[in-house]
């Protein structure tokens, strides 16, 4: 659909290196800031971060004000790095075919998890002073396009997170081992404890806040990051500047095996442990390569299929309102055009005569033109 005032920026693992996504996260002392002057400058502004990804939205429909904007975001915000990656560029109704497989969970590590859509819904309430009444609109549209394949498809059955994937891939490696650690005691490190304890409950949990230290978690206490012990099995759940989980620290736990399961974003560990011959470091790109084994295929095209019905009936409602909004230009133009020369049709002489066919040609010109932006709008779609 040629003209939706719509642009999607992304960087996602899998296509751009998760040290560019790092570099480009916004800090919180740096969010609103960022915000509102891409909003100053470009007008409507949406931005969601989640573990995989860094999506930037804006009621744009220009290519080049569009990479505008993007240039201008990695200025502001990277963070690190002598070089970013540019990121993937939507325009129209390919962005908003991206944003509905986003909050449909088809981008996701793992196909059918529902995070996304409360993640893409509390980035909605957070942006809204930044949002226009259009993109808003088309926000929400968005939201229930996720709502509706949902419902219409299998797609949020089985696995529903990162958690409950490594527990059904390693499932004889947790299970089996003697003892499993957990750092993080946020929303993501409590996620992990109440899957995992239902299948080993051999853990030991880990903070590296004061105020999270000794203190009772679904029965199980608290301790600090300084005293982290060998364990057969390492989750690292937590929100931190800089890799906590580093070579030194591994070193001091001994030679005995470990499998480390980095869920954070930026990395809670440091690449460098994975040159060690006892460790095994499982990141977010390694379960993105995992999760699309988990649906079938004949599985994976009907939930595209019904994803194709809902961004067709949101485009189809888009259209409508835009050639009402031509009918309704076109009423007014006509309507100026018949008061300004009404006293002119008043005489019945050759000069009325000649004033009537003028004004019948600047309808007839008015109405091409209004008409051919509608039919523009519908090929588009086409």
């Amino acid at each position: 659909m040629k003209n939706m005032p719509l642009t999607v920026i992304t960087w996602r693992i899998g296509h751009s290196r998760i040290d560019t996504i790092e570099s480009l996260l916004l800090r919180e002392t740096k969010n609103n800031g960022i915000l509102q002057s891409l909003y100053n400058e470009f007008g409507s502004i949406f931005y969601l971060e989640t573990c995989q990804r860094i999506i930037l939205v804006s009621s744009i429909n220009n290519v080049n004000k569009a990479n505008e904007l993007r240039n201008s975001f990695v200025k502001a915000s990277h963070n690190a790095a002598n070089w970013v990656e540019e990121g993937e560029l939507f325009v129209g109704s390919k962005a908003l075919k991206h944003l509905a497989e986003l909050v449909s969970s088809l981008d996701s590590i793992v196909i059918g998890e529902d995070q996304i859509q409360h993640q893409f819904k509390q980035a909605f309430v957070n942006c809204d002073n930044y949002l226009d009444q259009n993109l808003k609109q088309i926000l929400q549209q968005v939201i229930r396009i996720g709502k509706r394949v949902r419902s219409r498809t299998i797609i949020g059955g089985g696995k529903t997170s990162m958690v409950s994937l490594i527990i059904e891939v390693y499932n004889d490696l947790i299970k089996n081992a003697n003892s499993i650690g957990i750092l993080g005691t946020g929303k993501m490190g409590l996620g992990v404890l109440n899957v995992t304890s239902q299948v080993n409950e051999a853990i030991s949990i880990y903070s590296r806040k004061e105020e999270r230290m000794n203190i009772d978690i679904n029965g199980y206490s608290t301790k600090n990051f300084d005293d982290l012990q060998t364990h057969d099995v390492l989750f690292t759940a937590t929100t931190v500047e800089m890799p906590l989980v580093t070579l030194d620290v591994i070193k001091k736990l001994g030679k005995n095996q470990i499998t480390i399961f980095d869920l954070g974003m930026p990395r809670n560990c440091s690449l460098e442990i994975n040159d060690l011959e006892n460790v095994t470091l499982v990141g977010i790109e390694d379960l993105l390569k995992l999760s699309h084994h988990q649906k079938s295929s004949e599985e994976i095209a009907n939930v595209y299929q019904v994803l194709q019905e809902e961004i067709a009936s949101v485009l189809e409602g888009i259209i409508h309102k835009q050639k009402s909004t031509y009918y309704i230009s076109l009423r007014d133009e006509l309507s100026r055009i018949a008061v300004k020369y009404k006293d002119n049709f008043l005489k019945e002489d050759k000069q009325s005569e000649i004033k009537y066919q003028q004004l019948i040609n600047k309808l007839i010109h008015v109405s091409q033109k209004h008409l051919q932006n509608a039919l523009i709008e519908t090929e588009g779609h086409q």
